[in-house]
């Protein structure tokens, strides 16, 4: 059974002005002037607004012309007085609290005279003050649950208070409840711009929903269009300031019927025509990363040993200090940022007497590109022949796994180099001919299904490479594989390609230096545009409702601005590493590092520690390198991006940061030195998991509680029918005033028309000490209709 919330039952009222920061101050009663408190919601003619915006409006007598007797209440501090509004009753000597806000600090002006006077104060909600401030940086890079969203969002206004949802659309699934929507905030965060504010995050938010937002009761309300009109909402939510599930409760929403104290001004709107909901798909052209290839550091390698200059890797991320001939760079390393994964890794080496390949670690990976080896027999001399079948069991994967969607074209786009060791050239009829294809063979999945390939035996194998031929000495030759291949993808999923071990069997090749991924892309041929949809009536009226909405629920994960339909499985979501296991400053002391073309030495400091596999692979391959943020042992937060990833050649995994760097070091775009972590800190990051989604949950919505034949629509119309149920015929507006007190989520009575009406309130003013109420008040109907069409 729910809990309810009765209506409100206001006796005597008192005003309360309390220090946040100073308890000991004594309790001193005021007087304010007659019809001086007024308590408002809302400024906006319209049941649509995303925000009912509340504030009061009050003054206080100084009697004993005391110049500025209330100085002490200019701040400039928006948190420190709350002032909270109570409906008392004499008979218990209970309260109830109506309103809470703060003052507002920063106005303050008194009149310079003579005698008894009124200086005047102003109280907010919290929800303006929004526009200048944003999250901490860690949530940005999630997909989070929208109620927890709505938490994090509403914490910001400084009101600790328990959230009510009532909400209008929900997914039509028997499996998925609203709790189950969750919001992606990767597009609130741009290298350049940087972090969103939260007004605007939460303005999206609510009108992407028809939801409006107001502050009552102790209660952050946050309704539904099609919920306002409810004389009853069955079912909300209740949530906690944090976001989590309190109870299911039944909010009444009393009916009056007050004394006109004014003759009210009656307007009619009309029916919408057409309701034309615009969505902004914000939609990645480029599926794969730009740094799917490269790693960080760009212009930096590591010494691991200034002293002797040994090669050997005893450095963090960095090593092999050495000029290599046959590189277009000056320095290589064995760090690689995307962390390419493979069925045997690293590659691939034929040991003496054996006729297939087993796994040995290489310290050659070079910075800017994935680098692999065949595996090696000295240190130029690389060796070993590998069949098709060897090849399918030893290859290397792209981490990244983008979505693709059926029926839509994508150009695919793949470039290698691969340099052969002590053969004299390639024959240029060879290369045309595709003969050495095998050399650089791929794999293109959607899921698990093989679509495209380059190995020999695939059936549709008749793409060709270009070659870019180029002697490097008399016995050492660079070809530059590439392919640029248009295809129309057969089914929706996630893209994977993988690299395959050259396939040289026969091809008298079995000596050679290295294979470079240079390039790998996969982008859509045609730009996702914003996605217009317009639903129109068969009537006469020519009214139209035009909605401009930042998101949307389709099945394209391609789409960043999409909402998910899908359970958290992890309620723990924030996770701590433990950072105390190993030396946290191992490699601090011995990173040098030097400028590329740069003789003069440079310094640059990590500090690194191991974490476990589990942890490793949860942090690399959910790309949650983002997420993390340190808990001081004086209790602030600190974000920590640039983290620097490695699995050593025995599978012991390290992450390190970026302590300090000489000037002149050049870091890649979004690193730089971070807070240190001290002993006693807690490191934690936060993954919202939710498993494998059911992608086809977020094609078919419902209004909530609403019987229509219908249903099972999309996102997007369904927000179009919300507008248009709302307003299925002409309806009367009312602007008056009336002789009682009339609360933002009251429904008001009256005959009109032969009829009995009721009436729901966009804008509420409130004079709490004459008890009069000025609304503007809107017919309140929510009918189906039966002759929408959609374009």
């Amino acid at each position: 059974m729910n809990a309810v919330l009765n209506p409100l039952n206001v006796k005597q009222l008192s005003i309360e002005v309390i220090d946040t920061y100073d308890n000991s101050r004594p309790l001193i009663e005021e007087y304010t002037q007659q019809g001086s408190p007024v308590l408002s919601w809302g400024s906006d003619e319209d049941i649509y607004s995303q925000f009912m915006i509340s504030k009061l409006v009050f003054n206080m007598l100084v009697p004993d012309v005391d110049d500025a007797h209330f100085f002490h209440l200019f701040t400039g501090d928006e948190r420190r007085y709350k002032v909270k509004i109570f409906t008392n009753d004499p008979i218990t000597l209970t309260k109830e609290l109506i309103w809470q806000g703060f003052m507002l600090p920063d106005i303050y002006k008194e009149p310079y005279k003579n005698g008894c006077f009124f200086v005047e104060f102003t109280v907010v909600d919290g929800i303006q003050s929004l526009k200048d401030r944003v999250l901490n940086q860690w949530w940005y890079f999630n997909r989070i649950p929208m109620h927890k969203v709505f938490a994090m969002l509403l914490k910001e206004t400084g009101l600790e208070q328990n959230i009510i949802v009532a909400p209008s659309i929900i997914p039509d699934n028997l499996s998925y409840i609203w709790t189950d929507i969750n919001v992606p905030l990767h597009h609130y965060f741009d290298e350049d711009d940087g972090y969103k504010d939260v007004f605007t995050i939460l303005e999206d938010l609510l009108k992407a929903n028809g939801f409006t937002l107001y502050s009552f009761r102790g209660y952050w309300f946050i309704t539904g269009i099609s919920r306002k009109s409810e004389m009853i909402n069955y079912g909300c939510y209740e949530f906690d300031p944090d976001g989590t599930f309190v109870q299911k409760v039944d909010v009444i929403n009393n009916v009056v019927w007050p004394m006109k104290a004014t003759d009210p001004i009656i307007s009619v709107a009309s029916p919408f025509k057409r309701v034309i909901v615009d969505f902004k798909l914000l939609q990645s052209k480029q599926l794969f990363s730009d740094t799917v290839v490269k790693a960080p550091i760009e212009t930096t390698s590591f010494i691991s040993d200034f002293e002797s200059g040994l090669p050997e890797s005893k450095g963090f991320a960095f090593t092999r200090p050495f000029t290599n001939p046959y590189l277009d760079r000056d320095f290589s390393t064995d760090f690689s940022e995307t962390f390419w994964t493979g069925q045997v890794k690293p590659w691939l080496k034929h040991e003496s007497g054996l006729d297939y390949f087993v796994s040995e670690p290489t310290t050659w990976v070079e910075a800017d590109e994935i680098y692999f080896f065949a595996g090696f027999r000295a240190a130029y001399e690389l060796h070993g022949v590998a069949t098709e079948e060897m090849a399918l069991h030893n290859y290397y994967e792209c981490p990244e796994y983008p979505s693709v969607e059926a029926g839509v074209k994508y150009k695919f786009r793949f470039v290698l180099d691969f340099v052969d060791l002590w053969t004299e050239s390639f024959s240029d009829q060879s290369l045309k001919q595709g003969l050495y294809d095998s050399m650089a063979p791929f794999q293109l999945f959607i899921d698990e299904n093989e679509f495209i390939s380059k190995r020999p035996s695939f059936t549709n194998n008749s793409y060709k490479y270009d070659y870019q031929v180029t002697p490097l000495t008399s016995l050492v030759t660079r070809v530059k594989f590439s392919l640029d291949y248009e295809f129309t993808a057969p089914v929706s999923g996630k893209l994977k390609f993988r690299l395959l071990a050259p396939i040289n069997n026969g091809l008298g090749i079995d000596v050679f230096d290295y294979r470079m991924i240079k390039e790998l892309s996969c982008e859509i041929v045609k730009d996702a545009k914003n996605d217009k949809l317009t639903a129109i009536r068969d009537i006469n009226y020519t009214t139209q409702r035009k909605l401009e909405v930042d998101f949307i629920s389709t099945n394209s994960e391609a789409i960043k601005n999409n909402f998910g339909v899908d359970r958290l499985v992890n309620p723990d979501y924030v996770q701590s590493v433990d950072f105390e296991d190993g030396a946290v400053n191992a490699y601090g002391t011995n990173a040098f590092f030097v400028m590329s073309g740069n003789p003069l030495y440079k310094h640059l400091f990590l500090k690194a520690f191991e974490v476990s596999e589990d942890d490793f692979e949860k942090i690399v391959f959910n790309n949650l390198r983002s997420n993390f943020f340190v808990e001081t042992a004086g209790g602030v937060s600190k974000y920590i991006r640039s983290w620097y990833v490695r699995k050593e050649a025995d599978d012991t995994c390290k992450m390190a940061y970026l302590t300090s760097y000489d000037q002149g070091v050049m870091l890649p775009d979004g690193y730089d030195k971070e807070y240190e972590i001290q002993i006693g800190d807690n490191l934690n990051y936060v993954f919202f998991d939710y498993g494998t989604e059911n992608l086809a949950a977020r094609s078919s919505w419902k209004i909530y509680n609403f019987i229509n034949t219908d249903n099972h629509r999309k996102f997007n119309e369904t927000l179009a029918k919300l507008y248009h149920f709302s307003r299925p015929r002409p309806i009367f507006v009312i602007d008056t005033e009336y002789k009682k007190m009339v609360w933002p989520n009251e429904i008001m009575a009256m005959n009109y028309k032969d009829q009995v009406r009721n009436f729901i309130h966009p804008t509420v003013k409130v004079n709490l000490a004459k008890g009069v109420t000025k609304v503007l008040a809107v017919e309140a109907i929510f009918e189906s209709v039966n002759d929408i069409s959609y374009e």
